[in-house]
This record gives C-alpha cells, sequence and structure tokens, in this order.
C-alpha cells in the first residue's frame, strides 16, 4: 500500500476503544487467498484483521475439521469418535475445574460454548458435572456432532434461549 493510499484511506475506528488505528501490514492468506489487512490502535494497544473472512462453511468445512486445514494435528472427527484418547480431555477438566471455581455449576445451572467445534466440552461438562452444557457452532462437523448426541444449538434455538445462560458478571 503506496503512501498516498495511506493518507486518502478512511479512518477506521478501533472495536475496543473507537480511536483512530493505523495500518500494521498485510499478509497473503494461505488457505483464503485474500490479502488481509492488520490495524494497531496507538491508544489501547489492540491489533485487529480489518478485512477478516466471515464466510464460516468456507473456513469450517470438512477438511478443516478432519485435520486436512490449517492446522493439521488436530482431527475433530477422530476427537469426536474417541474423546477419551484425546489430549483434550485434559484442556476440558482445567476449564470446567476453573469455571466450577468462579460460579459453583450446579443442576440449575445453563452453561453455553459459543463456537463450540465439535462439542468436545460441552460433552465433558455433561458427562462431569451436574449442570446442562450446551454448544453453539455453524461449521461443517455441527451436524455430525449432533448426531453424536452432542447438544448444538442451531441459529433460531439460540435467539429463543437469549437471557437463560449464566453469565456470572456480580450477578
Amino acid at each position: 500500500m503506496g503512501v498516498r493510499a495511506i493518507m486518502n484511506e478512511a479512518p477506521v475506528a478501533c472495536p475496543i476503544c473507537v480511536a483512530p488505528t493505523v495500518p500494521a501490514g498485510e499478509k497473503k492468506g494461505k488457505f483464503i487467498e485474500t490479502e488481509f489487512r492488520f490495524r494497531h490502535c496507538p491508544v489501547c494497544h489492540y491489533s485487529f484483521v480489518e478485512n477478516p473472512v466471515e464466510n464460516y462453511a468456507a473456513i469450517y468445512d470438512e477438511k478443516y475439521y478432519r485435520g486436512m486445514g490449517p492446522d493439521p494435528m488436530l482431527d475433530y472427527i477422530n476427537e469426536l469418535d474417541c474423546p477419551a484418547s484425546s489430549v483434550r480431555t485434559y484442556e476440558w477438566r482445567g476449564i470446567l475445574e476453573a469455571v466450577n471455581t468462579l460460579h459453583a455449576l450446579r443442576a440449575e445451572t445453563q452453561v453455553l460454548d459459543f463456537g463450540c467445534g465439535n462439542g468436545g466440552l460441552v460433552r465433558h461438562i455433561c458427562e462431569n458435572s451436574p449442570c446442562r452444557a450446551l454448544g453453539f457452532e455453524e461449521g461443517w462437523i455441527a451436524d455430525y456432532a449432533r448426531s453424536k448426541g452432542i447438544q448444538i444449538l442451531k441459529r433460531a434455538d439460540l435467539e429463543a434461549l437469549k437471557g437463560t445462560f449464566d453469565d456470572h458478571h456480580g450477578h
């Protein structure tokens, strides 16, 4: 991006503090062929992608969940089919313990894992605590996880349950 283009560009506000941001570089995507533009806020120091790809169906497709995408070390299908063999059980235990420390999980507690992927954490919470856990996911794997009995909401379900989840912000 040349100096003239930078001088003529419209100001981009920081999504955190609303201060004007400055360009922080560009990078061509490896899996999605676009030139990503990065911005930085000199006031609160937040950096972000100005033009994120929001076509989640293209990003979180079957290849992604089978470990053939940006992170080939993850095989979410195998993790879903064989959860006890996943190293992430340690992560799920730690998350459950941390949440339970902050807000005691009781039978009347309802937890939402927004962007739950394959629902591994949702399943772990349901199997290891008295509360009800639900997930929300729009990626390819959501239907597959539902077929395994994991409660993953669709957008309409999520809207219907608005305001029913514990938020524990001092309430």
